[in-house]
């Protein structure tokens, strides 16, 4: 996906240029910018975020002071962020095309999102189209494109998709578990209830 989607983190040095010039998609992990207009925002359960959050200090940036699990999600790393990110997006301005997406949704059918967001598009997908793209979406695949894939300098071959998990979720506690539920349940709330509209409006097309 790196040769078509710019990373709004990173300077790729390879775009493929066959790709339709008059699209511009962009990848980020950034809040809200005015620069965007049509937007397809991927959220996630805040405990699961948290945690994976939380593994990738870890593994991924052992140099950086966190604490445990408990003062990770009270810092300013943790729910707070978790809050501001999705608020940018769920308080953007009116005119902007706002499409949220829960991982879980992708996860559980892959194929109706990927339907829906081409019949979006003006795009019609053949079922055997979608099939490969989904397979080429597979864990076995990406792992074979991150190993060659730098990372904006920091990724190594071995380090992505490993499935080594230093924290999982039976490590938390019910304290912190409540924490993060409390704090973050109307935003997911939100996001969660606007999703299930959006998808519910666009069954009638496909």
């Amino acid at each position: 996906i790196n040769t078509f989607v710019r990373d709004s983190h990173f300077s790729l040095s390879q775009i493929n240029d066959s790709f339709d010039t008059n699209v511009n998609l962009i990848k980020s992990h950034y809040e809200y910018s005015s620069s965007y207009r049509n937007i397809v925002h991927l959220f996630r359960n805040p405990t699961d975020v948290m945690i994976s959050y939380y593994n990738y200090f870890l593994v991924f940036n052992k140099n950086v002071k966190i604490g445990n699990f408990s003062t990770f999600i009270r810092s300013r790393r943790g729910v707070i962020r978790w809050n501001s990110h999705t608020e940018s997006y769920l308080n953007a301005d009116l005119s902007v095309r706002y499409m949220p997406l829960s991982y879980e949704r992708a996860v559980r059918d892959p194929g109706l999102v990927c339907r829906v967001h081409s019949t979006l598009l003006g795009i019609k997908l053949e079922s055997s189209v979608i099939e490969k793209s989904i397979e080429l979406s597979s864990r076995r695949n990406m792992t074979n494109f991150e190993s060659a894939y730098n990372s904006g300098g920091r990724g190594k071959e071995g380090e992505l998709f490993t499935g080594k998990k230093v924290f999982s979720k039976q490590d938390v506690t019910l304290e912190d578990l409540q924490f993060i539920e409390n704090s973050t349940s109307e935003n997911f709330q939100r996001l969660s209830a606007i999703e299930g509209r959006f998808y519910d409006s666009m069954s009638k097309y496909l």
